[in-house]
Order: structure tokens, then sequence, then C-alpha cells
């Protein structure tokens, strides 16, 4: 059983963390989308659960927010599935960190998932759950038009 202080530190973390969330409501909602207060709950909770999973932690409020830059202005993200859609972007995220190893950074993989969701995906996460490391790495560092020419 967690003691106090423990409990304390991750109470803070998850009023942290739903801040961080309500702030992230500034940019996607110029793209309709927005968090209400039981959806950030839900998020902040999910967050937990996934880090607890794969054995991970999160420093500096977790991948949310960095996931929310990244997707909120997708043309394949609805209003309606938006909190479910995250959820799912950020269980994917820590299953692929785990996969990956130290292969990608954060921000590399964030670009190679939406680089794979806006593109070949066309928004369907049940073809994002079963790219492969290849695909991902591949994603993360397309070739150059230098390289692309000199293969033609």
């Amino acid at each position: 059983m967690p003691d106090s202080f423990t409990l304390s530190l991750q109470k803070a973390q998850a009023i942290a963390a739903a801040e961080e969330l309500r702030q992230c409501n500034v940019l996607s909602e110029r793209y309709g989308l927005s968090l209400n207060e039981a959806q950030i709950a839900a998020l902040v909770n999910a967050q937990t659960d996934a880090l607890r999973q794969t054995g991970r932690i999160a420093l500096n409020g977790g991948v949310l927010p960095r996931l929310i830059y990244a997707f909120c202005d997708s043309p394949f993200i609805e209003r309606w599935d938006y909190c479910n859609t995250l959820i799912a972007m950020q269980d994917l995220f820590y299953a692929f960190k785990n996969e990956l190893g130290g292969a990608l950074s954060d921000d590399e993989l964030i670009a190679a998932m939406e680089r794979l969701f806006n593109g070949r995906a066309q928004g369907s996460l049940s073809y994002l759950e079963n790219v492969t490391n290849g695909d991902l790495y591949r994603a993360a560092h397309p070739p150059t038009e230098e390289e692309t020419d000199d293969e033609s």
C-alpha cells in the first residue's frame, strides 16, 4: 500500500496533468476540439493506467500534451471521439516506446505516428496499432528529396 507521501505526490501530479490538459484546449479549440472536465479526468486516469501497464514513468506531465499538439489539426479526428482517440494514441505511444527501446526519441515517435495516422492509415487507429517498428522508423526518418532523387 502506498504511503501518504506517495499518495500526495500522485495527487499533485494528477492536478498538474489536468491543468496542462486544460491549457491544451487553447490550441485544440481552433480545430473544433476540446476536452471537458470529465474527459480531462478520464485522460489523467488513462495516463496513470498506461504508465502502470507499460512499466514506464512520466516526467514533465506525460505525453498527452504533445500528442494533442501533434494531432489536434488532423482531419481524421472527430469531436465526438477526441478523448477516446487521445487515450488510444497514448496507449500506442507507450507500447511503441517499449518495443522500440531507444531507437526513436519521443518527438521522433510522435512525428512518425502523426505521419502514419494522417497518411497511410487515413485516421485508422487499427492500422496504426499494426505498424511495425520499421514502419515507425521510416516514418520518423523519411528520405530527403536528395535521397529520393539519387534512387531515380
